[in-house]
Order: C-alpha cells, then structure tokens, then sequence
C-alpha cells in the first residue's frame, strides 16, 4: 500500500497503527472518536477495529489495513501491513 495515510493511536501507553481511511468512502479515521480499541469514522459511524483493522459495523464491509508498530531508539517504526 504505497502512499496509504496511517493514522497512529496511543491508549493507556500502547500503540495502534491502521489506515487512516474508511473503507466506506475513504473517510479520515483518525478524525474518529475512540473507545476502548475500536475508532469510529466520523462520516458514517463504521466502527473499526484498532488491533486487527477489521469493519465491525456497517456501512462499511471491508477492513482497514492494519499495521504492526514498535519504539526503537526512541523512533515509531511501522511494519507492512497484516493481511486484511
């Protein structure tokens, strides 16, 4: 996915990282409210899932890429994205 926007998320000092875009209809993510590790896209309400990237509700039916993440040397290193 080159060029893909990832958005980065840190709740209770860990680290989620998945696609910045709905699969819905390419809505930013990371403008969504967060509870527990799920985000809501804000356009249409789809809620994703932090840690696997999967759509949980409708109107989306497809994943968000989502991506392993680590702290090296102070740096976020983001990985290749897991299988959707």
């Amino acid at each position: 996915m080159d060029g893909e926007p990832i958005v980065i998320i840190r709740i209770e000092n860990k680290l989620f990282a998945i696609g910045d875009i709905c699969t819905h209809n390419g809505g930013p993510l990371g403008d969504g409210d967060i509870e527990d590790h799920f985000i809501t896209c804000p356009r249409h309400g789809t809620v994703f899932d932090l840690i696997t990237g999967e759509a949980t509700t409708l109107p989306a039916v497809e994943s968000t890429n989502s991506y392993p993440i680590r702290i090296k040397n102070n740096m976020i290193e983001v990985g290749i994205p897991l299988k959707k």
